[in-house]
């Protein structure tokens, strides 16, 4: 079919002009290597005079626009898009990417004027600056919503005048320059002075808000750091010195937040994040070490490019993808710690130019399943984590428990001390996941007789599962705040039912023995889980909600927000009683 691929046959490198429908062949991962895949080509010969010299004839060969291709089918292997794969095809009308593709790089359809629909699949964690504005799909003003161009559930474009925007639930990933406006466009930087951005999404991408009005306003900046409703977004980097600790809550880092913050020598990540951006950590020259918490899944590519003095990272067990070359140009890299039990897919390597001899530690019996995972090869010096480190992590084996279809205590996250042992076990501090479609709700007042109480450390225990191919919105491996173990009760104690939390304003609620979940009049959700005699509210909400599910045997739907997934539930729960 005129089609030339890599030499592992995992990269298609470029289609034959005379092609008119692309079957790309199953098993490719990668379209494109950063040129045009479809070229088309126009030779034509010219004379030189050169006097008295004579008169030389020579041709010469420009690309210009493919107008043959019609049509590219792309198989369910595709993971990676790269710039200018599509570029001046100007006969494609529509293209259809598969569940699976992650990543979409700049100018994939620069100069495709007659493309008029892209199907854009829900896998995507970034997205940089496609350059759509030349397409028909971009210039048709009924696929724009209040000023704002969404394919599926990415914001890819914003138009210049737009003063405010909500961005609507559901939307995961904010494109490249979404509201930023380059010179070459011809028209004035955007006037957005204010903007919502859901819990739903999990990706930003590089100057995404760069230059808008909102970037400029002095007031919306903490400390020398742009947030916007838990996402760090950008920080000012002459200015940023020594230690900084990211605000708790925090969920996502964007694209390039803190490239070349010199001077930041260490920083805290909050365990509420998810996802590390592209380039997020470009060059911070200073940066000696990172500790990626529980609850992150996705880094970007080229995330920690150019940290010359990073000596040693810690990657969680969360952990289920990384862009490529994340620490390239890490010179003195020396280790890397990765909890993960399933080796984290990777975007073909974690640095061209790292020391693949340098020790990365993985749980045990997983050593022999990174050897082999694309990425993590290259390395060849992989040893045990220690069993110390292992408590730590959330790469223990998942306990399995009978569902029974009358609500009980949940095993599914926490495994309970075993009825033989007569203390709990020691536990060491580890990560708390903070769930990120959790809105912000007033807890209720605490009674006087609790104050009393002796205050009772958060113990995690965490269940690594098997990440699928396939990303999720949320990190697939949730893992619940778990009390520390109590005695056995005295029949007295068990007969005593612990107070409920005020419920004055919740428009609907369910109870079952150990859970309590409410939604409020705004929609909200709030859940509770018993702690003893006392009701605690959830720190991850969205978790909490997957543990009562198994419990009652409710089926839910994976891309279901926090409110959506809190409501059904709680009908379904009191369908049961």
């Amino acid at each position: 079919m005129g089609l030339t691929l890599s030499e592992d046959k995992k990269t298609l490198l470029k289609c034959s002009e005379d092609v008119t429908n692309c079957i790309i062949p199953n098993g490719v991962v990668i379209i494109g290597d950063g040129h045009c895949v479809f070229p088309s080509y126009r030779t034509e010969t010219y004379t030189e005079n050169h006097g008295r010299n004579g008169k030389e004839t020579k041709t010469r060969t420009e690309q210009v626009d493919n107008t043959r291709l019609v049509s590219v089918a792309i198989p369910q292997t595709v993971r990676y898009v790269r710039s200018y794969a599509f570029n001046r095809c100007t006969s494609l009308r529509a293209i259809s990417f598969p569940d699976g593709v992650l990543s979409i790089d700049g100018h994939a359809f620069s100069g495709c004027k007659n493309l008029l629909a892209i199907r854009m699949p829900s896998t995507i964690l970034s997205l940089s600056n496609m350059w759509l504005f030349q397409t028909a799909l971009y210039n048709n003003e009924s696929n724009w919503k209040d000023g704002v161009l969404y394919i599926g559930t990415n914001l890819v474009a914003s138009k210049q005048e737009i003063t405010n925007c909500k961005i609507i639930e559901g939307t995961r990933v904010i494109a490249a320059d979404a509201f930023y406006r380059f010179l070459s466009y011809k028209c004035s930087n955007s006037q957005l002075a204010s903007v919502s951005i859901p819990d739903s999404v999990v990706s930003i991408g590089y100057n995404a808000f760069k230059d808008t009005a909102l970037y400029k306003d002095a007031s919306k900046w903490k400390d020398n750091v742009l947030y916007i409703d838990h996402c760090l977004i950008d920080v000012k980097q002459k200015l940023l010195v020594g230690d900084y600790q990211i605000e708790k809550g925090t969920r996502v880092i964007a694209d390039g937040a803190f490239a070349y913050s010199g001077a930041l020598m260490n920083v805290i990540l909050p365990d509420s994040l998810q996802t590390i951006g592209r380039l997020a950590f470009e060059s911070c020259f200073a940066l000696s070490s990172i500790e990626v918490p529980y609850g992150v899944f996705y880094i970007g590519a080229w995330a920690f490019l150019r940290c010359s003095l990073l000596t040693s990272v810690t990657l969680p067990s969360s952990l289920e993808y990384m862009g490529g070359n994340v620490f390239k140009d890490c010179g003195i890299l020396s280790e890397i710690k990765v909890f993960a039990v399933k080796p984290p897919v990777v975007d073909t390597t974690l640095g061209s130019n790292l020391d693949k001899s340098i020790p990365v530690y993985v749980p045990e019996e997983s050593i022999e399943a990174y050897k082999a995972a694309d990425g993590w090869c290259e390395f060849t010096n992989f040893l045990p984590l220690k069993d110390k480190e292992k408590k730590k992590t959330a790469s223990v084996i998942e306990e399995k428990v009978e569902v029974t279809t009358k609500p009980t205590a949940s095993k599914t996250a926490k495994a309970e001390p075993k009825p033989e042992k007569t203390a709990a076990p020691v536990v060491e501090k580890a990560e708390t996941v903070v769930d990120t479609a959790v809105p912000e709700v007033p807890k209720a007042e605490p009674k006087a007789e609790k104050t009393a109480a002796p205050v009772v450390e958060k113990v995690e225990t965490v269940v690594d599962t098997v990440a699928p191919e396939a990303p999720k919105a949320e990190p697939k491996h949730e893992k619940p705040t778990a009390p520390a173990a109590e005695e056995p009760k005295t029949a007295a104690a068990s007969a005593t039912s612990p107070a409920k939390p005020n419920l004055s304003d919740v428009k609907k609620s369910a109870e079952t023995k150990d859970y309590l979940v409410t939604q409020g009049n705004d929609g909200s959700i709030t859940v509770y889980r018993k702690n003893g005699n006392e009701w605690e509210e959830s720190d991850n909400a969205k978790g909490s909600l997957r543990e009562l599910a198994a419990q009652v045997s409710f089926d839910y739907d994976k891309s279901w927000t926090t409110r959506q997934f809190g409501a059904k539930l709680i009908d379904f729960v009191n369908k049961l009683s």
